[in-house]
């Protein structure tokens, strides 16, 4: 449901990064991509292999993608995105940036 976060919640697997090895079944190696939350098309999530990095949020909408530094709240990269959502998007990550820099906290004291 638009605009309820998810936390705690897992959105789509991700492969691993394991050369394209795949399970005894043919599935492929999944780990998690934590979405945090969903509004307006939007997904927010997590990589769970980016802990060195400075405090970031991934959006993804259909097949594109944006990334925002989280403190300040800043475009980091965007692959696709017109220029409409990631206005849309930076809106939004500003409007819950205290609910992101909390659940981006949590995901990496895990």
């Amino acid at each position: 449901m638009p605009g309820i976060p998810l936390s705690g919640e897992h959105g789509s697997p991700r492969v691993a990064r394991n050369g394209g090895q795949n399970q005894q079944d043919g599935s492929p190696i999944l780990c998690g991509m934590p979405t945090v939350l969903r509004l307006f098309g939007y997904r927010f999530h997590f990589y769970s292999d980016e802990g060195t990095e400075p405090p970031h949020i991934h959006v993804e909408a259909g097949d594109t993608e944006c990334k925002f530094w989280l403190n300040p709240v800043a475009l980091a990269r965007n692959r696709g995105m017109n220029a409409i959502d990631i206005r849309k998007v930076e809106r939004l990550v500003y409007e819950h940036q205290t609910f992101l820099l909390e659940k981006y906290d949590d995901f990496q004291s895990e």
